[in-house]
């Protein structure tokens, strides 16, 4: 009877320590005290990518007369398949608005021609075209943003894919929330993120989220084109906890029948 209740509560143990465990693997920021209600960390200062060829950006030119304003703003359609919008998913009809920056890094535009954007940050890309459109026309106002600021997510995350925003400083955080979170499989000590250096050379950084450090980590920004890739975990048939739970009461139950067993047994030979 001892032995039976001793594998009973043994059971039990190893199974919620089990479950405690997997619990904390799938925490982030596991290293901020949970004591505290408020706690300030120093993170990692937001710089303005660059822009790079393949880029699309949206350029609005607001002049006094409506009519030159809209032809000046006449920009081109670019099929956008295979892209999830950071609002709702992106059917495969859906296409982007925009000027493409092409292989030599210009943009073309009505009046004003080819100009090179290549290398600058949006705001100087805005002061460059000013420039270049004050020379037709006075007192105009020029707005850039990009249309096609994407990051892929590929692996164990719910909703994998390419993901466009429509601005540019999008963290870590953000983009795997918007790829529906990761599974339980997924690991957070563990997302590679891979980032093109140049035309031959790649990146590749891992990322611990269970750590607060990697907020300060000057990859907790993404760049125009960066890959998250989340490895599963050794584990991939660890159960859910509803499921866990429901083991545990599965498990209980067979030990407590073969206690009541045992012990009818043990009293009928009495």
């Amino acid at each position: 009877m001892r032995f039976n209740l001793f594998c009973l509560w043994l059971s039990v143990i190893i199974l919620f320590g089990t479950s405690c465990n997997s619990v904390k693997e799938m925490t982030y920021l596991q290293d901020l005290p949970e004591g505290q209600s408020r706690t300030v960390l120093e993170t990692i200062g937001y710089t303005d990518p660059l822009i790079e060829s393949g880029d699309i950006l949206s350029i609005n030119v607001t002049t006094i007369d409506p009519t030159t304003s809209e032809a000046i703003n006449q920009s081109m359609i670019i099929p956008a398949i295979g892209y999830s919008s950071s609002n709702s998913s992106v059917s495969s009809q859906q296409v982007i608005s925009g000027f493409p920056v092409d292989d030599d890094g210009d943009i073309t535009m009505n009046y004003t021609g080819r100009i090179n954007v290549r290398g600058l940050t949006l705001s100087q890309a805005r002061e460059k075209v000013e420039t270049e459109v004050a020379k037709y026309f006075k007192n105009a106002v020029v707005n850039i943003a990009y249309t096609n600021f994407r990051v892929t997510v590929l692996g164990e995350v719910n909703s994998p894919g390419i993901v466009v925003f429509p601005r540019k400083n999008v963290s870590v955080l953000e983009a795997i929330g918007m790829s529906g979170d990761l599974t339980l499989q997924g690991r957070r000590d563990n997302v590679l993120l891979i980032r093109k250096m140049d035309e031959t050379h790649n990146e590749y950084i891992r990322l611990n989220l269970n750590k607060s450090e990697f907020m300060s980590s000057p990859y907790f920004y993404l760049k125009q084109g960066d890959i998250l890739y989340v490895s599963p975990s050794d584990s991939r048939s660890v159960v859910n906890n509803a499921d866990r739970i429901q083991l545990i009461s599965i498990i209980t139950s067979i030990a407590s029948t073969a206690a009541l067993i045992t012990t009818v047994i043990l009293n009928a030979r009495k």
